[in-house]
């Protein structure tokens, strides 16, 4: 199978899997604590195709799980800092407590196996052919459409606005993404680890705090881009721009 269908048997593969899922959360036909099993979609879609139609998939699967060095591991934390340092602006904080169990189990499994996909098959297989600015653009958009059935019960959209903000927010945060993965030269433990990081500091509802947050990941992602040169730390070769 040549590179386009298979991204696109992967990537029609991770919306079946999740959207069987986030679907029905959002026409509330299912319990919401269903809504972890969402994040299963991603790694279901990249197994199936890594097992299918990459050679030596053994190989390829230990590799993306290889440990994260100390530079990939400072990068991955972030998200800690960039929180503690909106705390300083924003001032106290709290974190909603109603089903706190539920929200933290969804950041966890969320972080760790979208990332496997997301992370582990289609950034690695998109920067084959496409630069790396241009490989998170692509999955950006596609990552946006998977979250979509989420906006009816997940977030609270009220307007179109909101939902470009997200689009916006989930870019820069994939630059992020991106080069966290690049920097551990294809392992995604630090990708992981950012995700599920970043999730945590969105427990945090108060408004401020959201936005003043928002607003210093973006300025992170732009600074990432502007030091590497648009390369977010790829060193390897991409046949197309």
């Amino acid at each position: 199978m040549n590179f386009n269908n298979k991204l696109i048997l992967y990537f029609i593969l991770a919306y079946v899997c999740t959207w069987i899922v986030t679907i029905p959360l959002a026409f509330a036909w299912i319990d919401p604590h269903w809504h972890a099993v969402g994040s299963f979609g991603p790694t279901i879609a990249a197994i199936y195709v890594i097992k299918r139609f990459e050679a030596g998939s053994a190989m390829y699967l230990k590799n993306i799980f290889r440990l994260a060095s100390w530079k990939a591991l400072l990068f991955s934390v972030s998200p800690l800092l960039l929180g503690g340092i909106t705390i300083t602006f924003s001032g106290p904080v709290s974190i909603d407590n109603s089903d706190f169990l539920l929200i933290t189990v969804s950041s966890l499994v969320y972080g760790i196996f979208e990332e496997i996909g997301w992370r582990g098959y289609a950034i690695p297989t998109l920067q084959q052919r496409f630069s790396p600015l241009l490989a998170t653009g692509i999955l950006t958009i596609v990552w946006a459409v998977w979250h979509a059935p989420m906006f009816w019960y997940r977030f609270q959209f009220n307007s179109s606005f909101m939902v470009v903000g997200f689009i916006v927010s989930l870019f820069f945060g994939a630059i992020l993404l991106t080069s966290s993965l690049n920097i551990n030269r294809g392992s995604i433990i630090a990708p992981i680890i950012f995700h599920i990081t970043n999730n945590i500091v969105y427990l945090v509802k108060e408004n401020s705090f959201v936005s003043t947050y928002s607003t210093l990941l973006i300025v992170y992602a732009i600074l990432v881009l502007i030091i590497t040169k648009g390369r977010l730390f790829y060193t390897g070769e991409s046949k197309l721009i």
